[in-house]
């Protein structure tokens, strides 16, 4: 019997370190990252997410509906759906969508400027899990960008490289070449 204790009690001890170790990952992560069941429970929330969301922790422990979540953020203002919606119909929504397998993505804008990108994707026995990435800076590099691929006064393009189909033009190649973006995008580079 006391062999069978110590061999217990070092599975223990080896789960517990496992734990700590999955803790530690999950809560360093860049992304907010959760977990929820078929019944819209939450299971596992990492520390990131409760930042990113402005919650108390002690608010978002394991069990705690969706629903509820989505309350407390739209409380403070991270949280919008449209008007015509309820919280618990789109908590329906996005429950139909994960129980047919789909994954689902959207991209949030916050009343703060910044931007979440979110992405449900379904597990197999019911339930889903959820990434939110924080793309604010992304996107306004994105969007620099595009301000200057557009506003260049050289004759600029994006084509595809396997078709070698156009993707974009700016401007000054519309102008250069006396083409419309149409018919850009219905030629190749070649």
């Amino acid at each position: 019997a006391g062999a069978a204790f110590l061999i217990s009690r070092k599975i223990g001890r080896n789960l517990q370190a496992q734990n700590r170790q999955l803790d530690a990952a999950l809560n360093n992560m860049s992304q907010g990252l959760t977990m929820f069941d078929r019944s819209a429970r939450l299971i596992v929330c990492n520390k990131r997410y409760t930042q990113m969301y402005k919650l108390p922790p002690e608010a978002v422990k394991p069990g705690t509906s969706l629903a509820e979540i989505l309350r407390l953020r739209a409380a403070n203002n991270t949280f919008f759906i449209s008007s015509h919606i309820s919280i618990d119909d789109y908590v329906a929504e996005l429950l139909a969508r994960v129980g047919q397998g789909t994954s689902n993505s959207y991209v949030s804008e916050l009343s703060d400027g910044r931007t979440i990108a979110v992405i449900n994707h379904p597990m197999p026995g019911g339930g889903w899990v959820a990434t939110h990435d924080d793309i604010t800076e992304a996107r306004r590099r994105e969007d620099s960008f595009r301000l200057l691929f557009e506003g260049s006064p050289i004759p600029m393009w994006v084509h595809d490289l396997d078709t070698m189909g156009f993707l974009a033009v700016n401007d000054a190649a519309v102008a250069q070449y006396g083409y419309s973006r149409e018919q850009f995008m219905a030629m190749t580079v070649l």
